[in-house]
């Protein structure tokens, strides 16, 4: 793997570097344009090339919710061949006013004087449930202006058909698609995406300060002391990255002298707890990781209009908002497939305890039941497990010199002691990998996984060569549908229906199918995003249901 995103990068940065005129930016498209605070931003990303065409380079973008004051809240979204989807949670006790949202890659941020924020999308967040307003963001009048109609455009429409709704296309696009409901609120229309193309066709000087993140987000780190200085008797060694309960998130790396050290994942989705882990147990350490976001900070900003006809459709809004708060987060949308890849692959051998007696110790587990591993201890007195695994030129597997990876669910334990003194009434299998791997800089014969019941592993003594970190991981990405309302939930949010990722070829339709909510009103079907040769398509209607 770590070979593979080597090569990916030295063919691609020759490239880079010889061509000025190498661009990458990314479009936002979201559910609404107004929320509440604490309520869920769903977004859709277009990640383009100079050609309007989506972009195959970058696997994750970045997202910043911010204003004059600074950043107010991120994400990062994954993508796959120029698109993606995610969600951006906005703070409960965010300010009353308007916002900008902008997106951007590591690509992009080597392009020498281009904006990220040039053509950000403003947001409008109402705080219900607070009096806190922006500062200088606020005008007060005594009547809302008058609405002005979006600008429709792009070969799509949203028709009626058979008593409901569909989208229809003349050309291959890929849109975003939403219904909400129009509260009459005050709201801006969505970025000029005519004026994003044209920005795209501008040349810029190209300065190689960021890697291109091919594969997914690099994770740049620095081990220090207590003190913050860098440690130099650990130059040299390894450290391992991994998620608890998901094999897929393990990566690994070497420290530098001055502590550094780069992480290549493919990407790991969801906020989680990280435990990082060093080969070597240092008396004190702590790790630091480099934030991957710019920190934006909006200049013009249009001032948010507040006036009293404006009451009922804020409580409706915050009601919406509370509503959907009370209930649990996965049962509001649907996960979308996404791309997940593991450096063992699934040709494993899986010991299901509960298929054999159980035993007291682990030990007594190997010995009685696990072929493939054993446990020795070798000449410095340290407990090693082995894993017996075939090699390029051996067939038969065999116990070998080099070292083995031992995992505690999916979590690297350099000291095997710390497994061979597991309750195993605490693990629910045991999956063999018999085969070489190269693990960052190091290989491995084999691989064995310790999966707990739990999948946080319980009751493990970590030790001094270990941290728990929280991690903000990338975004899930997610949609919104008749599922997401189970029986006995109120209709009552904002958003009815969000599908992010609607690709639709010549003459296709796809039917618009809207959950009819419990609160009859004005609702908006909107569908924006490009054509296959990059014009920009966005249209939008108002229904009325009952």
């Amino acid at each position: 793997m770590l070979m593979r995103k080597w090569i990916v990068l030295l063919l691609f940065f020759p490239f880079f570097l010889g061509h000025a005129q190498v661009m990458e930016r990314v479009y936002i498209t979201t559910d609404r344009p107004y929320y509440a605070a604490g309520e869920t931003i769903y977004c859709s990303a277009f990640c383009l090339d100079a050609k309007a065409t989506p972009s195959p380079v970058s696997a994750v973008a970045y997202l910043e919710l911010y204003s004059a004051e600074g950043v107010a809240a991120t994400a990062k979204v994954g993508l796959a061949e120029g698109r993606g989807a995610g969600a951006l949670q906005i703070p409960a006790d965010l300010a009353t006013g308007n916002y900008k949202l902008a997106a951007y890659t590591a690509l992009e941020r080597n392009l020498e004087g281009c904006d990220p924020g040039l053509g950000a999308r403003v947001i409008s967040v109402y705080n219900t449930r607070q009096s806190a307003k922006a500062e200088g963001n606020i005008e007060w009048a005594d009547a809302l202006p008058s609405p002005s109609a979006a600008q429709t455009t792009g070969p799509v429409a949203i028709v009626s058909q058979d008593g409901g709704w569909v989208l229809r296309a003349d050309e291959a696009v890929s849109v975003s698609l939403s219904v909400f409901r129009d509260e009459g609120l005050p709201c801006y229309d969505p970025q000029d995406a005519s004026a994003f193309l044209r920005a795209l066709r501008e040349k810029y000087p190209f300065r190689p300060d960021h890697t291109p993140e091919y594969d997914g987000e690099i994770l740049r780190a620095r081990v220090t002391d207590a003190a913050g200085q860098a440690m130099p008797a650990l130059a040299g060694t390894d450290i391992y990255l991994g998620c608890p309960g998901n094999d897929a998130d393990i990566y690994a790396a070497s420290l530098g002298e001055d502590g550094s050290a780069t992480f290549y994942t493919a990407n790991i989705f969801g906020n989680k707890e990280m435990a990082i882990t060093l080969k070597e147990k240092p008396a004190d350490w702590q790790i630091q990781f480099e934030s991957p976001f710019i920190s934006l900070q909006a200049g013009d900003m249009p001032k948010m209009v507040l006036a009293p006809s404006m009451e009922s459709a804020l409580t409706r809004l915050g009601f919406a908002a509370q509503v959907t708060g009370a209930f649990e987060a996965d049962t509001l949308y649907q996960v979308l497939p996404f791309r997940q890849l593991s450096f063992t692959g699934n040709d494993r051998v899986r010991y299901r305890l509960d298929d054999f007696t159980r035993l007291q110790t682990m030990r007594e587990i190997f010995t009685e039941y696990l072929r493939e591993l054993r446990a020795r201890r070798t000449d410095d007195d340290r407990t090693e497990i082995q894993v017996r695994c075939e090699t390029r030129f051996n067939q038969i597997p065999v116990f070998q010199d080099k070292p083995s990876l031992m995992l505690l669910d999916g979590v690297p334990v350099p000291d095997h002691q710390t497994l061979l003194d597991y309750d195993p009434l605490l693990v629910k299998y045991i999956d063999v990998y018999p085969y070489e791997y190269a693990f960052g800089i190091t290989r491995y014969a084999g691989v064995a996984n310790f999966v707990t019941y739990r999948g946080d592993m319980p009751s493990a003594r970590l030790g001094s060569n270990v941290k728990i970190i929280d991690f903000q991981g990338v975004s899930y990405p997610v949609a919104i549908g008749a599922a997401s309302f189970p029986q006995g939930y109120p209709r009552v949010r904002q958003t009815l229906l969000w599908d992010p990722l609607v690709s639709l070829s010549p003459g296709a339709e796809k039917p618009v199918e809207i959950p009819l909510p419990d609160n009859p009103g004005t609702y908006r079907i909107q569908a924006e995003g490009f054509t296959a040769d990059g014009q920009p398509v966005f249209q939008q209607v108002s229904v009325r249901i009952p």
